[in-house]
């Protein structure tokens, strides 16, 4: 008999104990590396089946997400609370950021996948086709970039999809289900001042006409790369 109804994802720790996010039993369970149910961890609210859906700390409303960083906390990312929250190994409630409902507002807009770094921030991937690299702290959480929209060029994608992000936040992987591919963005190294895009073409034409792929491209490239739209500044024929 499966243990599962409708699991959505799965982290590891570093003892290979494995937790897995079922979200029509809305709840997230622990399992041995060997498969065996952790039945203390089990036994606490965030693993006990078909718990009341609420907003409280520690209660659970649409699991989607989990996610294990390197100290083995546990992240679980909830699309219905609008929200990520923080428990221990053994499923006791830390913290949350997120929405109204959480102990941090951080403003996400209906997450729909994250990912940790070793340095602690999130990447969240929202219903507004955008990611959000956040770094959270006990009483307050930082925007420190975000980047992406809706569509089918580079550097754009649609709701649907994954996110990951290697250990040292270097590079960020992102599948695109609607646009059938991954898309892979590297971090760059911004320590301050302007950018300027060179916005060539035609005088005679309609200039934003000849260059707007080009240019909204390099505005997505610049905003990852910690750049902001008070920092960008275009050169262009007219």
């Amino acid at each position: 008999k499966s243990e599962f109804v409708f699991p959505v994802d799965v982290a590891v720790d570093n003892q290979n104990n494995l937790y897995v996010a079922d979200l029509a039993k809305n709840t997230v369970k622990k399992f041995t590396a060997t498969g065996r149910p952790v039945e203390a961890f089990n036994q606490q609210s965030l693993g006990q089946e078909f718990q009341s859906w609420g907003n409280d700390y520690g209660q659970l409303n649409g699991p989607i997400g989990v996610m294990v960083d390197q100290h083995d906390n546990l992240y679980v990312l909830e699309g219905l609370n609008n929200r990520i929250q923080q428990f221990t190994s053994n499923g006791d409630y830390v913290n949350s950021w997120g929405s109204e409902d959480s102990q941090v507002n951080c403003n996400f807009g209906e997450p729909m996948s994250m990912a940790i770094d070793n340095h602690g921030d999130f990447y969240v991937r929202d219903y507004s086709s955008k990611i959000l690299k956040v770094k959270p702290y006990e009483t307050s959480c930082e925007l420190l970039t975000h980047w992406g929209e809706e569509g089918n060029l580079p550097g754009q994608f649609n709701e649907l999809g994954g996110v990951a992000v290697t250990p040292d936040g270097e590079r960020v992987f992102l599948v695109d289900s609607q646009n059938n591919q991954v898309q892979v963005f590297k971090k760059g190294l911004f320590m301050g001042g302007k950018a300027i895009i060179v916005a060539g073409g035609d005088p005679q034409k309609s200039l934003w006409d000849e260059i707007e792929k080009g240019a909204k491209f390099a505005y997505r490239t610049l905003t990852y790369q910690g750049f902001t739209k008070e920092t960008i500044y275009y050169l262009s024929a007219d």
